[in-house]
């Protein structure tokens, strides 16, 4: 059972020394490896001469070792700890990525082998440090704080987004400027792809002076053992791959998408950096939305939105189209994670925090390795149209399942006492007892 915090308790405060750091190194890992990097990945893959096809094969072969690593590490929190995990994602993510360019020193099936197996070491990192994210800020934190602690942290990836997005597409003209080289050419790409994982090592420095957040014991008062909530864990871990579908999709193919329309990188680069810059206030606002309606019906509007932006995609074939689909799917992305995170973590004792997280973190692993696969063969075959259409289908679905979900599983969490209601984050104290 969870003690209550005292008064000079740094968990009593809402940017505490652990959340200010951990802060920064989100702002430091959204603005490299999911900002320029996501940016330039994809069209360095196909600057080496690769199609669609394989580069739906890296990304989707990546995620699914995001998938493995996530409950693995889930799994092994109660022993090792949330900090010592992340630690070894963010060096994990730091190897892989700062590897993964040196892919245009080699030829043929070599150099395929080598960007799988780099970037598949990047985004195994990236499921171990996530999924030891989300218990690390419910510990870090009181109860009452944790959803302005979710938004802010979540915010914080939009907005640093937005200025990696916006460097990212710059970056190969000056690089290609400097080699004399153009921006056909992978050597511009090769060069901005080292530094955007250079910057990933400052915040493995952030967490590392951060202090733990003990995982929390099994509550003795209940006889010393309590067995694993396996129901709602497995239903948001099935729930989440449908979900991951449709924001994946975009994210993973938007780029490439663009490149098709003879869209200059440094444009791409803008419209990524202009998306994240319009949505990332959408979080912060979660959890005043969530007080009102509650955080499953947040889920369900935003999954709604993520879907009308897909279908807007499918429907209309133009890179104005594809701009507002792409901005329509990040906001209400934005607005659904919050709201998602805690509803996740609170469908759980506190001891089976780190268990949900790395199961969750495994269905977006899962779910964007799926329609990385899948999509870039149907992008081969069939083109853009019916890689958007076939995610909103199946986020549509996942949308659906979640409502029943939340008609069906109605049992208040067994410990009153760790409950925190949205409404006490979003408008501040109030009498009695919150993704």
């Amino acid at each position: 059972m969870q003690a209550d915090t005292l008064p000079d308790d740094p968990r009593s405060q809402l940017l505490n020394r652990n959340i200010r750091l951990m802060l920064g190194t989100v702002g430091l890992l959204s603005g490299s490896f999911f900002g320029s990097y996501a940016v330039l990945m994809n069209l360095f893959i196909l600057r080496l001469g690769f199609g669609p096809g394989f580069v739906g094969l890296v990304n989707g072969i990546g995620m699914l070792c995001w998938a493995i690593a996530a409950p693995l590490a889930g799994t092994r929190a109660n022993r090792f700890g949330y900090r010592r995990l992340m630690l070894v994602g963010l060096g994990s993510i730091f190897v892989g990525s700062s590897l993964f360019p040196f892919g245009a020193s080699l030829s043929g099936d070599v150099r395929a082998v080598w960007l799988v197996t780099t970037y598949s070491l990047a985004a195994a990192g990236a499921g171990i440090y996530f999924a030891n994210w989300s218990p690390f800020i419910m510990g870090a934190v009181d109860p009452q704080l944790r959803s302005r602690a979710f938004a802010l942290s979540i915010a914080t990836f939009p907005a640093a987004g937005f200025a990696g997005s916006l460097i990212g597409g710059f970056l190969p003209g000056l690089f290609g400027g400097l080699v004399g080289v153009g921006l056909n050419d992978p050597t511009a790409y090769r060069y901005s792809l080292h530094l955007a994982a250079f910057v990933i090592m400052p915040g493995i420095l952030l967490v590392a002076a951060t202090t733990e957040v003990k995982p929390v014991p099994r509550d003795l008062k209940s006889g010393g053992h309590s067995s694993a909530p396996f129901f709602p864990i497995a239903a948001m871990t099935v729930l989440g791959i449908f979900q991951a579908f449709g924001e994946g999709s975009v994210r993973i193919f938007f780029n490439i998408y663009m490149d098709g329309f003879n869209v200059d990188t440094a444009t791409i680069g803008m419209t990524f950096a202009l998306s994240q810059l319009f949505v990332g206030p959408l979080a912060l606002l979660s959890p005043l939305i969530s007080s009102r309606i509650g955080t499953g019906r947040t889920v369900l509007v935003a999954t709604a939105g993520i879907v009308t932006g897909l279908v807007g995609m499918a429907l209309i074939v133009s890179p104005a189209a594809a701009v507002t689909g792409l901005i329509i799917v990040c906001a209400f992305g934005s607005l659904m994670r919050p709201a998602l995170s805690l509803y996740q973590m609170e469908l759980v004792r506190p001891e089976f925090w780190g268990l949900m997280s790395g199961f969750v973190t495994l269905s977006w692993g899962l779910g964007s390795g799926s329609i990385a696969l899948i999509g870039g063969a149907l992008v081969s075959s069939f083109g853009y149209d019916s890689l958007f259409l076939a995610s909103a289908t199946i986020s549509g679905l996942g949308a659906l399942l979640f409502g029943l979900f939340l008609i069906v599983h109605r049992t208040p969490p067994p410990d009153e006492n760790i409950r925190t209601h949205v409404a006490v984050a979003a408008v501040g104290p109030r009498a009695g007892p919150v993704s």
